[in-house]
């Protein structure tokens, strides 16, 4: 009897999700271009090294995916022996994804502690996060050992452990990244717009690698042996390289929503001013500046006898205005100013949050 071979749920969905993901490769690259000509000589060598590893890692994935499906469905085309085996660039090409996963999902949880700096809900979101990358690989390491396409179903409990703790990784760090940014608000508007723009690509993101999650353990459920669980899954883990390209390119395009504002791909407070054309990122090589004396706010109820500062260009610079330490209440002095919880002290909207 002639092998049935049910091509459009086996390899029809791994030639679908090797065209989505050369797509998102395609992506990948041109964010990679816009963060070299805008970024690369700034950040420092820890930032660029995660660019180029994660970068690196997603073109291996897109090599061994293109070279598996070429072999399956042309070099030995109408070989049904060989169809219903696994060739090594099927096996090879789920390493890089973890380790793409893993590097990003590290990063978000750094950019948690640089907001927090409190170690304890950091380490445990990196927890889960090694976790899913110890169960990962040792549902790649059992992979290799396996010959046939038919020797998959038994991984499929192991695979949905996986993908179920990979989501939920995403949804937390998404979540308390989003929790976290709330509170770095000071009541200032273009602040706070900003931070809301911040927190809504935030969440998206992590919502949507964790519904490419949740696809592929219903595919994975529900489609028997097919192999439509790895159209998901092949898909929205090649979504982690753009996800972060995207998060370092998005401190420029912030910059253009409001000049004064300063951003940086790490948490953090700025504590400078910045001219029309200058980038300043945490972490980056470039000096830092002193920032201007500041003037307590209970000396200029009236602003008539503040000197006024210009720039070289001879235009009126705006004044930071800053709360006297021993000022309990902003209301004191009759200032529509507001002040910030976090030390009594009004942030000026020059200085805007230190992320993306």
């Amino acid at each position: 009897m002639p092998v049935v071979v049910h091509f459009n749920n086996t390899y029809g969905a791994l030639f679908i999700s090797n065209i989505l993901t050369a797509i998102l490769w395609g992506a990948t690259c041109v964010q990679l271009y816009f963060y070299s000509t805008t970024y690369w000589n700034k950040d420092t060598w820890m930032i660029k090294s995660l660019v180029f590893a994660v970068c690196l890692l997603d073109t291996l994935h897109q090599a061994f995916s293109t070279l598996s499906n070429y072999e399956y469905l042309v070099t030995h085309w109408g070989d049904f022996d060989y169809i219903e085996t696994l060739n090594w660039s099927f096996k090879a090409e789920v390493f890089p994804l973890y380790f793409t996963q893993f590097f990003v999902q590290s990063f978000m949880v750094y950019r948690i502690y640089r907001f927090k700096k409190n170690i304890w809900l950091p380490a445990i979101l990196e927890l889960t996060v090694v976790a899913y990358f110890g169960n990962a690989l040792s549902y790649g390491i059992r992979l290799v050992k396996f010959s046939q396409l038919a020797d998959l179903g038994s991984l499929n409990n192991q695979a949905i452990s996986c993908v179920a703790v990979n989501t939920f990784n995403d949804v937390a760090i998404a979540l308390v990244f989003a929790y976290v940014l709330q509170q770095q608000k000071t009541g200032f508007q273009n602040t706070t717009t900003i931070i809301n723009r911040i927190v809504i690509y935030s969440l998206n993101t992590g919502i949507c690698t964790a519904m490419f999650g949740i696809a592929a353990i219903i595919a994975t459920l529900a489609a028997g042996k097919s192999d439509l669980q790895e159209l998901f899954f092949l898909t929205g883990a090649r979504l982690y390289a753009n996800s972060l390209l995207a998060i370092l390119n998005l401190r420029n395009r912030s910059r253009l929503v409001n000049n004064k504002n300063e951003f940086t791909s790490l948490g953090h407070i700025s504590n400078r001013t910045t001219s029309a054309g200058e980038i300043h990122d945490l972490g980056s090589q470039t000096d830092q500046i002193e920032t201007p004396d500041q003037i307590a706010l209970k000396s200029i109820v009236s602003l008539q006898n503040v000197p006024q500062r210009k720039n070289a260009f001879g235009i009126p610079t705006p004044l930071k205005i800053k709360l006297n330490k021993h000022t309990t209440s902003v209301t004191d002095y009759k200032t529509p100013f507001p002040s910030n919880t976090n030390g009594g002290y009004a942030q000026s909207e020059q200085k805007v949050l230190d992320s993306v």
